[in-house]
């Protein structure tokens, strides 16, 4: 009986790992751009103090030490690359600013008098895909009511050596007009409203931005008036809607001009704010958008004291010249 429970309790225990001199911690999958850490197992009773190093090679014959425990660094990888032996059976080797060039067959290695102990491992290096790329207004988009230039940004948060380019859409196809993160947009380069958009990409992926709608308003090549026009971001517009303008039911036909859009502000307050002169909060803002100051009640206080002072002065001066005819009358009487 007391065999069997013994057969038993040893059935139950895990089975001992078969005795290893040196294994790594598998194969590693790493982002272009990051780093990673690969870590090399040894058995620490036989090999605490044999030099360990990192190699990388299709073959364990062809294999070329990049690092070992002695301190020596390849010079290409100088910056790149660290090798630590904990003591404790593990030495760790880190690789940083990883590149798509980096990928293949690494092995790690102790030294031996007659023949090392090598174990290898994979390392892939892949480029993060991208994310779709955001637009971002370098300069207030604004400016295009002025005629003025506005740079627009395409940027994506993720993926490594991303390649951007802006392209025109023109029907069915579009076609490249700046290899370039940014896009600028000017009188020079907007005849009609168009269309644009931004790629980013690199070997793992690729994504488009949001369109750019570039409505423009007065065609001119160097003094235009236009405005752009990105989905679901803040609107602005160079001109003010229809419901606005009091003097025809359609909207003019007219080129828009930099003095009718200060006129359509003016137009805007008569007819929507001062339907009459009743209306005493909506005629100031009138008279502040026609340009007419209203005074301050100090204001009015200084004219007031101004007016008594000069009418005073006036009175006096009569005052004196009334003394002066009645003393010479006084004398005249006196000589006769």
């Amino acid at each position: 009986m007391r065999m069997i429970l013994l057969l038993a309790l040893v059935a139950t225990l895990p089975r001992a790992l078969p005795i290893r001199d040196l294994w790594s911690n598998g194969d590693k999958t790493a982002l272009a751009g990051s780093e990673t850490t690969m870590h090399c197992f040894y058995d620490k009773n036989r090999f605490l103090f044999g030099k360990k190093y990192w190699c990388a090679g299709g073959s364990r014959r062809t294999c070329d030490v990049l690092c070992d425990t002695s301190g020596f660094i390849n010079t290409k990888y100088a910056t790149r690359l660290s090798l630590k032996d904990t003591r404790v059976g593990l030495f760790s080797i880190t690789f940083r600013q990883l590149s798509l060039e980096d990928s293949g067959t690494y092995w790690c290695g102790i030294e031996r008098p007659y023949a090392d102990i090598m174990t290898s491992m994979t390392l892939d290096v892949k480029e993060e895909p991208v994310s779709p790329p955001f637009i971002t207004f370098l300069n207030a988009p604004e400016r295009t009511c002025e005629g003025e230039s506005v740079t627009v940004q395409c940027k994506s948060v993720k993926g490594f050596n991303i390649k951007y380019v802006w392209y025109k859409k023109r029907g069915p196809t579009a076609v490249p007009v700046s290899p370039s993160t940014n896009m600028n947009f000017h009188c020079g380069v907007l005849q009609q409203t168009q269309e644009y958009y931004c790629e980013a990409s690199n070997r793992e992926s690729k994504k488009t931005s949001h369109i750019v709608t570039a409505e423009v308003l007065t065609p001119s090549k160097d003094n235009c008036i236009y405005q752009l026009v990105l989905n679901g971001m803040g609107t602005y517009s160079c001109v003010l809607p229809t419901k606005f303008i009091t003097t025809s039911t359609t909207m003019p036909t007219t080129p828009v001009t930099k003095t009718s859009l200060n006129l359509s502000k003016i137009s805007y307050f008569n007819s929507e704010c001062c339907p009459s002169t009743a209306n005493t909060s909506c005629l100031t803002m009138a008279l502040h958008c026609h340009g007419i100051r209203i005074m301050h009640p100090w204001d009015i206080l200084r004219w007031v004291l101004l007016a008594v002072l000069v009418m005073s002065l006036m009175a006096i001066q009569r005052y004196g010249r009334r003394s002066r005819h009645m003393v010479k009358s006084h004398h005249e009487t006196s000589n006769l």
